[in-house]
């Protein structure tokens, strides 16, 4: 089951994963990243150096503690760049399934997304959306996708409005 919430990931409770949309250096960022790591303390950003001095490749999942978050992990993923990457909805949907792959490898029962792509990295929503779905409607773990605002859950629930996969 898939379940649509608007806000701010880094405030989910409940989730054994949030998952962070990373850089590549795994240093603070904006957006995502920075709302993670401002509410998750400066042990993240610690750990991270600590753990991955060289940071991590497009599509790469790093695994973290989830510090002063209401989770027992973080998956810092690095989502390709719309532009600039080859076959990038295909990399991108690399990005969900390598992070479900480590949640049942780290036996969690429960991952929270951002919309991963979008923003920055130069994805349209419905590109976004689509790919997240597709990624995650056959997993069996309970899937929360974080959106940043109620018009892209909107835009969610319209073009799936027939599945049964949200809440």
């Amino acid at each position: 089951m898939i379940h649509i919430l608007v806000g701010n990931i880094a405030t989910i409770k409940g989730a054994d994963v949030i998952v962070n949309s990373a850089n590549k250096t795994l240093r603070t960022g904006s957006g995502v990243s920075g709302a993670i790591h401002k509410l998750g303390g400066k042990d993240i950003a610690e750990e991270c150096k600590v753990k991955y001095p060289n940071g991590i490749a497009t599509c790469q999942v790093a695994v973290t503690k989830a510090w002063k978050l209401d989770a027992l992990f973080i998956f810092h993923i690095l989502a390709p760049k719309y532009r600039f990457d080859t076959n990038p909805l295909d990399m991108l949907e690399r990005c969900y399934s390598n992070a479900l792959d480590k949640a049942k490898e780290y036996e969690c029962e429960s991952i929270a997304f951002p919309l991963l792509g979008a923003g920055i990295h130069g994805f349209s929503d419905i590109d976004a959306i689509n790919t997240a779905i597709k990624a995650c409607s056959d997993s069996k773990l309970n899937i929360v996708l974080v959106v940043a605002n109620k018009s892209i859950a909107e835009q969610a629930k319209k073009c799936y409005r027939d599945w049964d996969i949200f809440s």
